[in-house]
């Protein structure tokens, strides 16, 4: 089998979000397929006895410079999310995600609206929606029938087994035989490329101008 990157992410998550355009950037898919989990991240962090950053005053202040920061390194557009209140709920998001005909195109038209300068009205219509389907027609993408509360709590629930305390979590298996290498974090590209034996491509990480 080809090498197979599997990313456990909710939209709630800014460092999610970076690391799926961090994969763009780097042109992962070329390297192992790519396999897209949504998962509840509130979940993850109750049932795993973490505490959301944004409880911790100093980590919060920290968090906020990291992400400007990290995204300016990478060339990534960023924005906080206007009008939402953290944390927004992301159910809708992530069912879309898993009955999208094409999940990667609708998590990233999804994720540009939250996090990548989409337009506010676009968003707050984005954040109405209690259908995936309906919400997928609204971006103009095609749904399959699916259980998607299920494969949602499935996804979760494996995150976690997995030993998943937030998002992003990354599981890189290099074959059939290998039974994945856990990552957190969206800086850990580093430590992937590695691991899948792709060190020529450390210099797809080098920064853009800051």
């Amino acid at each position: 089998m080809a090498a197979l990157l599997t990313l456990y992410f909710d939209f709630l998550s800014p460092y999610a979000y970076l690391s799926f355009k961090i994969m763009q950037k780097l042109g992962l898919k070329d390297a192992a397929i790519v396999r897209y989990m949504p998962v509840r991240l509130p979940v993850l962090i109750a049932k795993s006895g973490n505490h959301p950053p944004a409880q911790v005053p100093g980590k919060r202040a920290f968090i906020m410079r990291d992400l400007m920061r990290t995204a300016a390194f990478h060339g990534i557009i960023f924005r906080f999310p206007e009008g939402l209140a953290f944390p927004f709920n992301t159910r809708c998001l992530l069912g879309a995600a898993i009955a999208a005909k094409e999940p990667e195109q609708a998590i990233e038209r999804m994720w540009d609206y939250i996090y990548g300068g989409g337009d506010a009205a676009g968003l707050a219509q984005l954040m109405l929606f209690k259908d995936p389907k309906e919400l997928l027609h609204w971006l103009g993408m095609d749904a399959v029938d699916c259980d998607w509360q299920a494969v949602l709590k499935t996804n979760t629930n494996e995150a976690l087994e997995r030993g998943a305390f937030g998002v992003p979590v990354f599981i890189v298996q290099k074959d059939a035989a290998d039974a994945g290498e856990f990552f957190f974090g969206s800086d850990r590209f580093p430590h992937i490329l590695a691991y899948l034996g792709r060190h020529d491509w450390l210099s797809r990480l080098l920064p853009n101008k800051m």
